[in-house]
């Protein structure tokens, strides 16, 4: 049990420095250069183990799996550097705001380990995975 976590609460260093500013302090201590635009197709954010991420859409099924948040939807993989967008950062696609407050207040209910959500869960259905959780 516990809040979920977003770039900005998992480094707090981001909170300080800004979340942009330390996507590119990361990117640029593994040799990658983020370069202006946005790429596309953006990246798809999920919650895993009590943490907002994102897969990369370009690497193999979660080898570039990152931090993100709902309230900076920007995504940069520091595994390929989003070389197939041309070093650009991506959006982030993430439910509506009050979406993301429900999903996380229920969430937040369950044992660390069992606070994950993948797009196209409802409410309904984690509402639901936490009665028969005895939650």
């Amino acid at each position: 049990m516990g809040k979920i976590q977003r770039t900005s609460t998992y480094f707090p260093v981001a909170r300080r420095r800004g979340v942009v500013k330390q996507i590119e302090a990361m990117a640029k201590t593994i040799g990658w250069t983020i370069r202006p635009g946005i790429g596309n197709p953006p990246a798809i954010a999920k919650i895993n183990h009590g943490r907002w991420i994102a897969d990369c859409p370009n690497c193999p099924a979660g080898a570039g799996a990152e931090f993100v948040d709902p309230n900076f939807d920007l995504f940069f993989c520091m595994s390929c550097g989003n070389v197939l967008v041309n070093e650009r950062i991506r959006r982030v696609d993430f439910p509506p705001p009050p979406q993301v407050a429900e999903i996380e207040a229920v969430l937040e209910l369950r044992p660390l380990a069992n606070q994950n959500w993948e797009p196209g869960e409802t409410l309904e259905q984690l509402l639901a995975e936490n009665l028969a959780g005895g939650i």
